[in-house]
């Protein structure tokens, strides 16, 4: 499942991060990834241990742990420490999967899901466009306001293309899902959808009912907690 999150991080703060970031040290992208995205990997990335990579990841975890609309969809259990990268020209990211498990402050966090957040405006740069590539999506090729975020399933076969004019700064971290069938977190979503319509039409109608049941009887039967 592909989602879309308009400015999942205020103004405010984008501006905060693209400020920080104009002027901090960042280390060869390769030395996060695994045996063969090493390979088609060339970016440069906040060291993870670095106490900016720390204030900044913190900011983001803060923000997208307090969501609704967040938190409804990817139904996090954990979250990985975001990762923040910066693309110059000719750097780009060849086509691959992402690592099983990443590190977080709570121990390993199995990588269901990856979100994208896009930090830098898209017309500041050219190409950079996030594509993913997954039999059961199709091909999508990304490039969203800064701010605004992709969540797709880690699994997927994906890329950052060359960039060629300008910086490309992104965030980028990695959930696993109390959810862990993206078939099942779908039904749920729909679900939400449908009870949400359905509240603002009736919000005593017994169909109601029937439905915000389902939804969590189904996430009692299938939430690993």
């Amino acid at each position: 499942m592909l989602v879309r999150f308009d400015r999942l991080l205020p103004y405010e703060l984008v501006q905060d991060f693209q400020q920080k970031l104009a002027t901090a040290e960042f280390e060869d992208g390769r030395l996060s990834a695994g045996i063969d995205a090493r390979n088609v990997k060339n970016n440069r990335q906040l060291p993870r241990q670095s106490a900016l990579s720390k204030e900044l990841g913190t900011a983001v975890l803060q923000r997208i742990s307090v969501l609704p609309e967040f938190v409804g969809v990817v139904f996090p259990q954990k979250i990985s420490q975001p990762l923040f990268s910066v693309y110059e020209p000719g750097m780009e990211y060849g086509q691959h999967v992402d690592n099983a498990v990443m590190p977080s402050q709570n121990g390993p966090v199995r990588t269901d899901i990856a979100v994208t957040i896009f930090l830098s405006p898209p017309e500041s740069y050219e190409g950079g466009e996030l594509t993913i590539e997954d039999s059961g999506l199709g091909n999508h090729r990304i490039k969203l306001p800064a701010g605004s975020a992709a969540a797709y399933p880690a699994t997927s076969l994906h890329r950052v293309a060359p960039v060629t004019r300008g910086l490309r700064l992104a965030c980028v971290l990695w959930i696993q899902s109390q959810i862990r069938d993206p078939a099942q977190r779908r039904i749920l979503v729909d679900l939400d959808v449908a009870s949400g319509h359905m509240r603002k039409r009736a919000a005593d109608a017994p169909e109601l009912k029937l439905v915000s049941a389902a939804y969590h009887n189904l996430l009692r039967l299938w939430a690993e907690v």
